[in-house]
């Protein structure tokens, strides 16, 4: 047991602090947070009085905020695939490039379970009190500076100005684009409505506000065409496109899939975790059109699967090249250089062939096979972001696009690669090029779209667990092999005399 923060920090070296001690020890507990210099202080605990938040938010000031504090009222922090730090559950969504900063906490979950199939580079909820440590606006503002977000989602609630100030902020300094959701558009008029602890606050004028408050017996306002213009795919405050509470939050998801398109057309957003709902026909049978920003799969999947060949081709070509040069080399030219490469390249690619005088014979070198898997690999992951494929059931579209053309170029390597003493197999070359691009790149793309966790729990529990083994059997074999390679090769080194 640890007596205090400093003494967990000096222990483990922690630092972020998450606090559920009840409302009555907490102004306490956020105090001894911050003389310990925590980075970042996250507060669960709910209905704390908006005095000692007030004197706990001053204190981290006065301390020259080197602690960040995420609350009061509020359910975590979360980047999928990466840390969890709060009550976020953490198997209701996956790793994407959406920012999300919200004061519900049932709405932070509801949105990330709603774009599950996109995923999430980080969620912030920031909790509904009247004083909190972390704004809207300072979420927005880290957003903008994240390379690993490409579009946010804001959720409010009737209540204060803060949304109408986080707007204000949209429009000057974030050029990423946003999607808003505000909720409350249904409370009734003159009551206050919203978390407990702001229930005495006046509302903005996005509100049902109390008597005499500056939202008084008013619904929220929907834009004036004659005054903001005609709504574009970014609605009227330039980036932010605001649900404004009417429904559900399932509706800002919604809208967020259909402003996809709008956002690449205009080149703020290029990779598939913002272009929701571009991948998927009406009726869910096909990939359905592309957002305006993305390339035609099949052209995608050309031009990766001639990088992916290509690349590795020239690795082996070089390491010949090197033999080459530093060997004898009676009578062989160039040309038998690049011979030799694609044939050790469809070796890698289990091409079997024949020898004048021997016969047929078929490989499978583990070793050369992760040459070309981890280029399909990464060809499938770039196939599915340049494509627009935004869902796990239209992977295969993908893998199929690269699939083709790939399996083509092994058949025309195999032609080329004839001569009087080697014969590779085509039809052997196009399938089994055709089976490897298929299974790597579709396994690549798919990694890009979710964690493993969650595409291995879209198997049953008797199939994975063969997947996993023969995963594990083969990882195995591979680095055993190379060890025994490295050994057998030192061996052959020091016995060879100087």
């Amino acid at each position: 047991m640890l007596g205090t923060v400093t003494e967990a920090m000096e222990a483990t070296g922690a630092d972020v602090s998450v606090v559920f001690v009840p409302e009555a020890g907490t102004k306490a507990a956020v105090i001894e947070a911050i003389d310990a210099a925590i980075p970042l202080v996250i507060v669960i605990t709910e209905g704390i009085p908006v005095h000692d938040t007030a004197e706990f938010w001053a204190y981290a000031t006065a301390a020259g905020n080197r602690t960040r504090i995420v609350g009061p009222n509020c359910p975590g922090v979360a980047s999928p695939g990466k840390s969890n730090a709060g009550i976020i559950p953490a198997d209701i969504t996956t790793e994407g490039r959406i920012g999300l900063v919200s004061k519900s906490g049932t709405l932070t979950y509801q949105m990330m379970y709603e774009l599950r199939d996109i995923g999430f580079s980080t969620a912030v909820g920031i909790g509904g009190d009247p004083i909190i440590g972390t704004t809207h606006i300072d979420c927005l503002r880290a957003f903008q500076g994240d390379p690993e977000t490409d579009a946010i989602v804001m959720i409010g609630e009737i209540g204060g100005d803060a949304e109408e100030r986080a707007a204000a902020f949209i429009e000057k300094n974030v050029s990423k684009p946003v999607v808003a959701y505000v909720a409350g558009f249904t409370a009734p008029e003159g009551k206050t409505m919203g978390h407990a602890g702001r229930d005495h606050l006046g509302l903005g004028r996005h509100g049902a506000g109390q008597e005499g408050g500056p939202g008084e017996g008013r619904r929220p306002r929907r834009p004036d065409p004659e005054r903001h213009g005609p709504a574009g795919p970014r609605g009227h405050a330039g980036r932010l496109t605001a649900a404004h509470g009417s429904g559900s939050s399932a509706e800002c998801a919604a809208r967020l899939r259909a402003w996809g398109a709008g956002c690449c057309e205009a080149g703020a957003v290029t990779t598939s975790a913002t272009r929701a709902g571009n991948a998927g026909s009406a009726d869910g049978s096909g990939p359905g059109p592309a957002s305006p920003g993305a390339r035609p799969l099949v052209a995608t999947g050309a031009i990766a699967a001639a990088l992916a060949a290509g690349g590795g081709l020239a690795l082996l070509t070089l390491l010949v090249l090197a033999g080459w040069i530093a060997a004898p080399h009676d009578g062989v030219g160039l040309t038998g250089v690049l011979r030799t490469a694609s044939v050790l390249w469809l070796i890698g690619n289990h091409v079997g062939f024949a020898l004048h005088g021997t016969g047929r014979i078929g490989m499978l070198p583990l070793g050369l096979v992760l040459l070309p898997g981890a280029l399909l690999w990464r060809a499938g992951r770039w196939v599915v972001r340049a494509g627009g494929v935004s869902r796990l059931r239209h992977v295969g579209y993908a893998a199929v696009a690269l699939a083709t053309p790939y399996a083509l170029i092994a058949g025309a390597l195999a032609i080329a690669s004839r001569s009087a003493q080697v014969a590779p197999s085509v039809p052997q070359a196009v399938s089994c090029g055709f089976l490897l691009a298929l299974v790597a790149g579709g396994l690549g793309g798919a990694r890009g779209l979710a964690p493993w966790g969650q595409l291995t729990r879209l198997l049953p529990d008797r199939p994975r667990s063969v997947i996993i083994g023969v995963v594990g059997a083969l990882a195995v074999l591979t680095v055993s092999g190379a060890l025994l390679a490295g050994l057998s090769l030192a061996c052959t080194c020091a016995s060879t005399p100087r």
